[in-house]
């Protein structure tokens, strides 16, 4: 019997569902007369349990239970191309765990590791410890004497660093020792309140960025980037063969403009440059006259839906900024070109105030007065102004708009804001905070943790007003995934160590529906500025 679910065929054979092309190509669960009839028959003859038909471990000889299943790994795990699901850590640990070595194949070794000239992963650590380590010694080689040089100090793990990186906000040692036991107020990695320098709290208008990180960090996230990472872009990553990729929304088969910028941050900041230059020539092999992706395609494939989404086209220009900050090279160009597009043709002035268009071919007061605030980005617009000098009083003019409309979305909605409202702030048919505003509180927090102005703390401390009068982050009345409860975690980031714990604490302790690729996605996003992981510059 066949069966159609979710957009899958699947097979019932002796009770047993499963993922299939043709029912031929499935294992017999009757089989030859030697196997009972709560068996299964494997291609190459021999029994096994019909329940360990499709578990995700190759119990057959051959391993033809699992061939063609549908088996889902869940998000604390990779899926082998051989079927069978294994820890997410052991994705590119450097030792081959599936039975295809499929999570050690084209690996681009982690940000916390070295790369052997053989492929092997290592950890940082060993990296001119003095014991080789690589088959063939690469990690020792060409390493200088023991000791740091002039002008560097050294981690716990014995790294050298820029004696500037220490106490500068942001992790530089694999460990994070270099933001340990920071002063009060330095913007260490164990959250300065705001207070830091540079921090302009209470002062108005637009604070100086000064590369500062004023937020509180999570250290319980800190220690599970890397694995979150590995099997987020297991699930979602898809390589077209043709030197691009993109994000699939696996729900309805397709990549959008929106998950290529996303994965974009989620490369630059995790140090993944090849999957980051295959998203960004996925983006580009997909643009309209104006400059930016058409918002939706087919997977790997041809365009379906015409004109481009604003917010993504803002997550992928603070992407390349951030690109040119790590690997240099002509991202910068590529970062002002897109910048200015967004300038052109998703932004315009409506009642006074510079807003951001939905797209750029619809919405704000030149088409249906229509804007959607998750969209906003006034971190970005910050950088933005640091980045084309020659547009900063545009995009800090945003900046202050922003703001504006902020309050007036808040005055109206009791501490939370809309997914979608007029160009003016007032209501547009009754919106409430759903599934585009959830994204509301990540945008705020990496402005606050950006600039440390005190606006974007006010707007946080509105949203978790809110949910402590609705039952906290765990019993509030929305949808139990990352988008909502990850970023209701996100508003401790800006008001204490002990709430930002309590919140992160809830959040992942929580039932957490994340098997999607928009919740899925932002949930490692939100993972990112929770862990003080996400400087404006790397």
């Amino acid at each position: 019997m066949r069966l159609r679910l979710l957009g899958s065929t699947f097979c019932l054979t002796a009770s047993i569902l499963v993922a299939c092309s043709d029912e031929a190509s499935a294992p017999s669960t009757t089989g030859p007369s030697t196997c009972g009839a709560d068996q299964a028959a494997c291609v190459s003859g021999e029994c096994i349990p019909a329940i360990n038909f499709c578990n995700g471990t190759p119990d057959c000889a051959d391993g033809s239970d699992e061939a063609s299943c549908g088996v889902q790994c869940t998000a604390e795990q990779f899926q082998c191309g051989s079927g069978e699901c294994v820890a997410s850590t052991a994705y590119c640990n450097g030792t081959p765990d599936c039975a295809d070595n499929s999570d050690e194949a084209s690996c681009a070794c982690g940000a916390d590791q070295f790369a052997c000239a053989t492929g092997e992963c290592l950890p940082l650590a060993a990296r001119c410890d003095g014991t080789p380590q690589c088959p063939d010694g690469s990690d020792e080689a060409s390493c200088a004497p023991p000791g740091c040089a002039a002008g560097q100090v050294a981690c716990a793990t014995g790294e050298c660093i820029a004696a500037q990186g220490v106490c500068d906000g942001v992790p530089n040692c694999p460990d994070g020792s270099d933001e340990a036991n920071c002063p009060t107020g330095t913007g260490g990695a164990t959250g300065s309140g705001g207070t830091g320098a540079g921090g302009g709290v209470g002062s108005g208008g637009n604070p100086p960025v000064t590369g500062t990180w004023h937020c509180f960090s999570s250290a319980t996230i800190q220690s599970s980037l890397l694995s979150e990472y590995g099997s987020w872009k297991s699930s979602y990553y898809r390589d077209c063969g043709d030197g691009t990729a993109c994000i699939e929304d696996t729900y309805n088969g397709r990549c959008v403009s929106e998950g290529v910028a996303y994965g974009m941050l989620l490369a630059v900041n995790m140090n993944d440059q090849d999957a980051f230059d295959r998203l960004w020539a996925y983006y580009n092999a997909h643009l309209n006259a104006n400059g930016v992706m058409n918002w939706e395609t087919a997977t790997c494939g041809e365009v379906w839906g015409q004109n481009g989404a604003a917010d993504a086209e803002l997550d992928a220009a603070m992407a390349l900024i951030q690109a040119n900050a790590r690997w240099g090279g002509g991202y910068a160009t590529d970062a002002t070109t897109l910048i200015t597009a967004i300038r052109d043709h998703e932004t315009e002035t409506c009642d006074g105030r510079i807003i951001l268009k939905p797209g750029d071919a619809w919405g704000g007061c030149s088409d249906n007065g229509q804007i959607n605030p998750s969209y906003f980005a006034p971190g970005y617009y910050r950088a933005f102004a640091a980045f084309v000098p020659a547009q900063a009083q545009h995009w800090n003019d945003m900046v202050d708009d922003t703001y504006e409309l902020y309050d007036i979305m808040q005055a109206r909605m009791g501490g939370l804001l809309p997914d979608w409202c007029a160009t003016d702030g007032s209501d547009w048919y009754g919106g409430e905070y759903w599934w585009e505003a959830c994204r509301v509180p990540w945008r705020v927090a990496t402005d606050y943790c950006w600039s440390g102005d005190a606006r974007p703390a006010t707007v946080l401390s509105g949203i978790d007003a809110w949910v402590d009068a609705n039952g906290g982050i765990a019993g509030v009345d929305r949808p139990a995934n990352s988008c909502y409860r990850g970023g209701f975690a996100l508003t401790g980031v800006s008001a204490s160590q002990a709430e930002l714990d309590a919140n992160v604490s809830a959040w992942l302790a929580s039932d957490s529906e994340d098997n999607a690729y928009y919740q899925g996605t932002l949930r490692v996003l939100y993972m990112l500025v929770a862990a003080s992981q996400f400087p404006m510059s790397i």
